[in-house]
């Protein structure tokens, strides 16, 4: 039996002109192949959203997200800790100023 392709374009299927086959889009082969393609579209862009809500939720992280959660974390703290270090140097400077202002 001939090998059966389904689209516009036949060209690029890598299947010999010879060995091609065009259906057309009347033939029950035709409708089922199309009906089972968008539902699995379907399916998947469904699927697609729902983890996308559960993600927005909280309720879904992948483990993906929880490295990028750790990454900004980390950042915020390693930015919290540098301005703690910048302020203690300057409230020191400060003193230093202060006592040498007194003598």
């Amino acid at each position: 039996m001939n090998n059966l392709v389904i689209g516009l374009s036949t060209r690029n299927t890598g299947i010999p002109q010879s060995k091609r086959t065009k259906l057309s889009l009347n033939s029950p082969a035709a409708v089922i192949v199309i009906v089972l393609q968008a539902v699995l579209v379907m399916k998947v862009w469904i699927s697609m959203q729902n983890m996308m809500l559960q993600a927005l939720d909280g309720g879904y992280i992948t483990p993906r997200l929880k490295i990028l959660k750790l990454y900004i974390q980390q950042d915020l703290e390693a930015k919290v800790l540098i301005q703690e270090k910048e302020f203690s140097q300057e409230k020191s400077q400060e003193k230093k100023a202060s006592v040498e202002e007194e003598s």
